[in-house]
């Protein structure tokens, strides 16, 4: 299992592993009907865990961790859960984007790292991709350059329901991480609004709609209506589905969250646009960008993957995808 240099580190994540898989344990084996149980603390919790635990609005509890770790969260409510890593980007975490030429299992994504000089502990699904040619629909930017473009995809640009909306498709929102003076700043932009001044443009994973503070379902072209009338809701938007976002609290700070059905009511329960934006903000963010989601949808925190779309039966899906972001300790990334 890849696994940060905690020396080199220097962080207070030696008891994450066991706390996530706790609550992830907790999560997989809850029997329908039942609410999802308070997770017992490790004996062995000392400083490194406090001794408190959060209690959402339809009363599940997760474990807190201190202010200098990635928090883990489980949040249970009537139709969906909603899993929710919490990165605490001035305590030296890094979000950095990861492609791949041919679709792969989110944590191949992870396993890719073992070795390099970055070594993730947490990663969640990205960018859009065409599961027939494999190609981006998704902006992406790795150190600068541009290393995946739908303009090079061309079942989208040759889509003829598609090129009235192309403008609005190819400037869709993206999560970006600039460099700047006074050292790296994340951000949630369209695709051809400018760095701020005095930064550059490091990495960017492009998604939508942006969800926070507005959802920008028509603008960014996932909400159309034809001349005929015809409205056409590419993402199913209003639906209950399973979904991932990224979102930016005031401070700073990033939280990875990814809403799964349930597997005793596949076709009824995930969770809306609206719904995850209302929930997003009701844990401070202030700016969110929905991520790929059905059976992309996907977080992996310290070596468990946690799926979010069941199949008719109530099994998770695995879906492979174009591309992830991953976090990593921002002194191993440079």
């Amino acid at each position: 299992m890849p696994r940060c240099n905690w020396q080199l580190c220097g962080r207070s994540l030696a008891l994450l592993s066991s706390v996530s898989l706790l609550a992830i344990s907790s999560y997989m084996h809850r029997q329908p009907g039942r609410e999802a149980p308070a997770l017992a603390m490790p004996t062995e919790a000392t400083s490194s865990v406090t001794d408190s635990a959060v209690t959402d609005r339809n009363g599940a509890i997760a474990p807190v961790l201190d202010s200098a770790s990635i928090t883990y969260q489980m949040h249970v409510f009537e139709h969906y859960t909603v899993h929710v890593a919490h990165i605490p980007i001035s305590q030296g975490w890094a979000i950095v984007p990861a492609v791949s030429e041919s679709l792969q299992p989110l944590p191949q994504f992870v396993q890719a790292e073992v070795g390099s000089t970055m070594q993730p502990v947490a990663a969640i699904n990205a960018g859009f991709f065409d599961p027939q040619n494999q190609l981006t629909t998704s902006h992406i930017v790795v150190g600068g350059e541009s290393v995946a473009d739908p303009q090079d995809n061309e079942r989208l640009m040759q889509n003829p329901d598609l090129t009235v909306h192309l403008p609005q498709i190819l400037n869709r929102s993206e999560f970006r991480r600039y460099r700047c003076p006074t050292g790296d700043r994340y951000a949630i932009a369209q695709h051809l609004e400018l760095a701020p001044p005095d930064c550059v443009l490091i990495d960017a994973v492009g998604a939508g709609p942006r969800i926070l503070p507005d959802l920008a379902l028509a603008a960014e072209a996932f909400l159309t209506v034809d001349e005929g009338g015809t409205m056409r809701d590419a993402l199913g938007s209003s639906g209950r589905n399973a979904r991932s976002a990224i979102a930016l609290l005031p401070n700073g700070d990033v939280l990875l969250a990814m809403a799964a059905q349930q597997s005793e009511a596949p076709t009824q329960s995930g969770i809306s646009l609206e719904e995850m934006a209302t929930f997003l903000a009701s844990l401070g963010a202030a700016d969110a960008l929905n991520l790929d989601g059905g059976s992309s949808a996907g977080l992996w925190i310290e070596g468990q993957a946690i799926y979010g779309r069941v199949n008719g039966a109530g099994d998770r899906i695995e879906r492979p995808i174009k591309s992830v972001l991953l976090v990593v300790p921002a002194e191993l990334e440079h």
